[in-house]
This record gives C-alpha cells, sequence and structure tokens, in this order.
C-alpha cells in the first residue's frame, strides 16, 4: 500500500533531520508524484539536493537539481522568500553572483531573513569589487542586528583604501566582541532557515 503525501512528507523530513539524503529526496519526490503544484514539497526535495551536493562530494548534478525545485517552488508561489533565500546560495556556490544578488535582492522585499540576506549580499558586492554596494549592505545588515557585518564594512573599507574608516570599524567591532570569524555556510533545514555546522555562509 503507497503512502499518503502526508506521511511520506514527515518520513522525509525525519530523514533530512538525520542527514538520510538519499531517503528524503525519494519520499518528497513521492509527495509530488501525489501532489505536483505543492511549492513547499519542491522547496524541501531542494534543500536536500543541496546538502546532499554539500556532504556527498559536491556534485553539480545535486547542485542543478537544488537549483531546479528552488525554481519550481519559486515558479508555484512568486512570494516564496525561502526558496529565494536558498537559491542565492546556492547561486553563489556556483559562481552565478549576479543570480545569487538577484535572488537576495528579491529575499529583502519579502523581508525574508533581511539581515543575513543583507549580508550576504554585502559580501557578494564585495568579492564584485562594487564596493559602494558592499558597504550599504554592510551598514543595513548590521542595523538588524548582524555584528559580524561590521567587521567586514571594515574589511570592505580597507580594500577600498579608506584605511581611517576601516580602522574606525575594526575597533569598534572588537570592542563589541564582533571579532573576524570564518563566513561559513549553513546546511539548510526544510524550514528554510540556515542553522549551524560547517561549510559556506548562506
Amino acid at each position: 500500500m503507497n503512502a499518503d503525501r502526508t506521511t511520506l512528507v514527515t518520513q522525509g523530513d525525519g530523514c533530512l533531520g538525520r542527514q538520510e539524503l538519499e531517503t528524503a529526496i525519494e519520499c518528497y519526490s513521492k509527495a509530488i508524484y501525489q501532489d505536483p503544484t505543492n511549492a513547499v514539497l519542491f522547496f524541501k526535495r531542494g534543500v536536500a539536493w543541496s546538502n546532499r551536493y554539500y556532504s556527498r562530494g559536491k556534485d553539480v548534478a545535486h547542485m542543478r537539481a537544488a537549483i531546479s525545485d528552488f525554481s519550481r517552488a519559486i515558479d508555484l508561489n512568486p512570494e516564496y522568500g525561502a526558496a529565494f533565500f536558498q537559491r542565492a546560495g546556492d547561486w553563489a556556490q556556483w559562481g552565478m553572483l549576479h543570480n545569487a544578488i538577484a535572488d537576495y535582492g528579491r529575499c529583502i522585499e519579502l523581508s525574508e531573513q533581511p539581515a543575513d540576506s543583507y549580508f550576504c549580499r554585502g559580501e557578494l558586492w564585495r568579492q564584485s569589487k562594487n564596493f559602494k554596494e558592499a558597504i550599504s549592505d554592510f551598514t543595513k545588515a548590521h542595523e538588524l542586528g548582524e555584528n559580524l557585518a561590521l567587521f567586514m564594512r571594515g574589511q570592505t573599507y580597507r580594500e577600498a583604501g579608506n584605511i581611517d574608516l576601516a580602522l574606525a570599524d575594526f575597533t569598534q567591532a572588537l570592542s563589541t566582541a564582533c571579532l573576524p570569524v570564518a563566513i561559513i555556510r549553513r546546511p539548510a533545514t526544510s524550514e528554510g532557515g540556515p542553522t549551524p555546522g560547517d561549510g559556506q555562509r548562506r
């Protein structure tokens, strides 16, 4: 007897939480077969594919599958902020910075993890040498409570050649215990938010 959609999703969520990613993908795929217009199901499977990419040797096919599922979720629900956020992180990992910047911009419009979205977009602007936009985004992220943004704004000022403002930010960051740490990617969850872990920040 085939399991119903609710049971499949519950099983998939449990497998995802335990990082049993192949089984999670299978459960979500079966649920999608029963309910092919459900954006949440595509999102959850996209998360599983994305986590599989990062934890199973970075097979490009897994990244393509993740982006495809997040895109399908967005097609079905154009205001699905969590799908934009996760897709942005995968675009960035794949080197598609323009696409990632656009998706983080949409996250900001949708108020989806705004501090993280400003921070991540600021980092992409910095990598692109667009220092003015990077400084603006790091400033906004800091105002929204992302303390590491202050250090990264100082780093951006330094790279832009403004040593005085860089030192001011570094000094303030140190005084507030905002020490320079690695920018990490936290593996995604089926709910769309970052969780503590190793990797590159999203």
